[in-house]
């Protein structure tokens, strides 16, 4: 699921103007974790796109990252939102920090990203789901556009980034942190 969105989204955007949009693999695949933080640390805007462990009773979209991308993470969850009908998690409409993560602190967000969580795994957010996965991504990638055309995030230039590292071990545990304002490189 979260390959099949990633790979939609990177379809929906296309080309950006004067952004180069950057997958964490090919298409249906991805890399390590560590290559995605390198991606993200690079990045202008680097999403990592997931999928929550049903949890009886949870629901919602809700997207982790740092104080600095507080606003975006909003807008992420906003926009999934929309479409599956559930709302934003939590009380700040969709953001949490990076540290209160089930996993612990994620190093993809310490080096500048953040993790959106679409929603819980069951049989009734998968029947809204997939049948709205295209417009989900338009949305998504609507996201991404605005906000690398405004030039918002980490003062960057050039680049934006799309990483879906479902599956993988967390925490990135020993990482390296990448503190607000670090700019990226081309």
């Amino acid at each position: 699921l979260t390959l099949d969105l990633r790979d939609r989204v990177v379809s929906a955007l296309g080309e950006v103007q004067g952004h180069k949009v950057v997958r964490d693999g090919t298409e249906g695949k991805n890399q390590t974790l560590g290559e995605a933080i390198k991606v993200a640390r690079l990045a202008e805007l680097a999403l990592e796109i997931h999928f929550n462990y049903n949890a009886p009773g949870a629901k919602g979209a809700e997207c982790f990252g740092t104080a600095t991308t507080r606003a975006l993470c909003q807008r992420f969850a906003q926009a999934v939102a929309r479409h599956m009908g559930h709302g934003r998690r939590g009380p700040d409409k969709g953001y949490k920090h990076h540290t209160e993560s089930a996993r612990g602190p994620l190093g993809f967000c310490r080096a500048g990203g953040v993790v959106l969580e679409v929603c819980f795994l069951n049989d009734t957010n998968l029947s809204v789901y997939l049948p709205k996965r295209v417009a989900i991504a338009r949305a998504i990638a609507g996201v991404v556009r605005d906000q690398v055309g405004q030039g918002e995030v980490r003062g960057a230039v050039g680049k934006a980034s799309l990483a879906s590292l479902g599956g993988l071990g967390w925490p990135a545990r020993g990482r390296r942190r990448v503190g607000p304002g670090t700019d990226s490189r081309r």
